[in-house]
């Protein structure tokens, strides 16, 4: 492996997105997944881990965590799929 893939990449985050980064990350255990792999994320847990953290969910948020779980799970089943 050439050593350019072992250096960790730096990312800028906004500050504006740290809270459903965060609750994105905290909802990572909690995919649902069928036969044809990963189908996305269990969003009445999604919720939950919210409220238990005391995120007030938006519209807005939870339209960012569907983008992040549409392509976390095209990586996820690309990857599953050994291509």
């Amino acid at each position: 492996m050439e050593s350019h893939h072992l250096e960790p990449k730096t990312y800028t985050l906004w500050a504006e997105l740290a809270p459903v980064v965060g609750l994105f990350q905290r909802c990572l255990t909690q995919w649902r997944t069928g036969g044809v792999g990963v189908i996305g994320l269990d969003y009445v847990a999604v919720i939950q881990v919210a409220g238990i953290i005391g995120l007030q969910l938006t519209a807005a948020m939870m339209e960012d965590i569907q983008l992040m779980e549409l392509h976390a799970r095209e990586l996820i089943n690309r990857k599953a799929g050994g291509n």
